[in-house]
């Protein structure tokens, strides 16, 4: 073995030797703790009286939750401060952040009601126009009275309802809006 292969092997042991004995201060100094299981519930401080098991090696990942909206009486949801937040550290539903319905954006939901309410009224008087009367214009190889023709018509008709359906369902929505 020449000079260089002997350095480059015990620099290699060294760094080994130091990664293993330094695992277990990281360890340490990280605060590990210890986790049991509880049932289907992870804990490290189980109450007494609880079948667990301590679990060996747990890597634990902290998730953090998303903020629960607050509804105020009004039904209006605001941004509620941490001047109401809990003394004790505890988080409420009362002092979570939410959204404030603004007025453009009230504005603007109607104003996308208004235009698909134009487009179903189109939509119904070319239906109507179609169906004309219950008797729609015979087309080449579908005379009137044929199954092609019964079908079209049964096919119409439902087009109609469902689109009279959207518009009741728009006009009530649109009555909803200031």
């Amino acid at each position: 073995m020449n000079l260089r292969s002997i350095l480059l092997n015990s620099t290699l042991l060294l760094v080994m030797v130091g990664a293993w004995v330094l695992t277990p201060l990281r360890a340490q100094t990280t605060g590990s703790v210890a986790v049991w299981r509880c049932g289907q519930v992870f804990t490290n401080q189980p109450q007494p009286g609880q079948v667990c098991e301590p679990l060996s090696s747990v890597s634990s990942t902290v998730v953090e939750g998303t903020r629960v909206g607050a509804r105020r009486s009004g039904g209006v949801a605001t941004d509620a401060g941490a001047s109401s937040a809990p003394r004790d550290g505890s988080t409420s539903v009362a002092s979570a952040s939410t959204t404030v319905s603004s007025p453009a954006a009230n504005q603007q939901a109607r104003a996308l009601l208004q235009a698909e309410l134009q487009e179903q009224e189109q939509r119904w008087q070319q239906l109507q126009q179609q169906w004309n009367q219950g008797r729609p214009a015979a087309m080449p190889g579908q005379p009137e009275g044929s199954p092609a023709y019964q079908d079209r018509v049964a096919a119409l008709r439902l087009q109609i309802q469902r689109t009279q359906a959207d518009l009741a369902a728009l006009r009530r929505e649109l009555a909803r809006w200031p």
